[in-house]
């Protein structure tokens, strides 16, 4: 996510009239999804299963998508070897984190697990204690990137997922220009907010049911998921343990800039 949030792209515009509908059939879609899966035992294997379904149904909607854009004569310029946008912000919820760590425990070496452990314990040593505004502009690379590849990649979050730009000299543009706020990458609009109101109704649901689903930055989640025991049981429970600190007044009025109240 970081500084290119939805409301940044330029290459899929579309009214807030429209958007607005939108956004209410995929929040819809999320909060109902999360009521299929969850609603008899809200366990960590529901929680994959969900996951799993969000993700399939996701990377369908980005497929369509992007044969439309196709058809239409519009580039993604999205491909594999360019990670630009691997080494900006990334925000990621609880359950997504889940997703990873049962990724990493099932198809990584033990060696390539303390990789990505030891890069993440490092990044999040360095951004634990910026403010928005610093970490939103800070560039470095994720820890789940090695040899310019994801190591996780069929388990990426939302916020990886559906990220699409339709010019790589775009996003080269704002990565070598980190703190102009006024530099964004052409990206496509509809697929970030689709996947982000999907999380959001998921959210809303786990809410009812007096779970946290709090938002926050990937190299963090991950240090917590891996340092504290039964950190997902425990946050099942209801201990809100991946929540770090609050925003202050004018880190929220920064985000609101990028159309995120998170």
């Amino acid at each position: 996510m970081g500084k290119n949030h939805p409301q940044s792209g330029k290459a899929d515009h579309h009214g807030p009239q429209l958007y607005s509908e939108i956004d209410k059939i995929f929040f819809s879609d999320g909060w109902v999804l999360a009521k299929e899966h969850l609603e008899k035992d809200l366990c960590m294997e529901n929680i994959l299963s969900m996951s799993s379904t969000l993700y399939d149904a996701v990377d369908g909607l980005i497929d369509s998508f992007s044969k439309r854009c196709k058809a239409e004569g519009k580039n993604i310029d999205c491909s594999k070897g360019c990670y630009l946008c691997c080494c900006q912000t990334v925000l990621i919820l609880p359950y997504e984190v889940l997703c990873i760590v049962n990724y990493i425990n099932n198809n990584l070496s033990r060696n390539e697990r303390g990789e990505i452990i030891e890069r993440a314990v490092q990044k999040d040593n360095v951004t634990r204690h910026m403010k928005v505004q610093e970490f939103l502009s800070y560039k470095d690379p994720c820890p789940l990137l090695k040899n310019g590849a994801c190591m996780v990649y069929q388990a990426r979050p939302m916020a990886c997922r559906t990220y699409l730009s339709s010019s790589s000299s775009g996003c080269r543009n704002e990565y070598d220009n980190p703190k102009d706020i006024d530099i964004f990458p052409d990206l496509y609009e509809f697929t970030i907010r689709a996947g982000r109101m999907m999380n959001e109704g998921i959210s809303a649901y786990l809410i009812e049911k007096q779970i946290f689903p709090t938002e926050w930055q990937i190299e963090s989640s991950l240090h917590t998921a891996f340092s504290e025991d039964q950190a997902f049981e425990r946050w099942l429970d209801g201990e809100n343990i991946f929540h770090k600190r609050n925003y202050s007044d004018d880190e929220i009025k920064y985000l609101n800039r990028f159309g995120s109240t998170k």
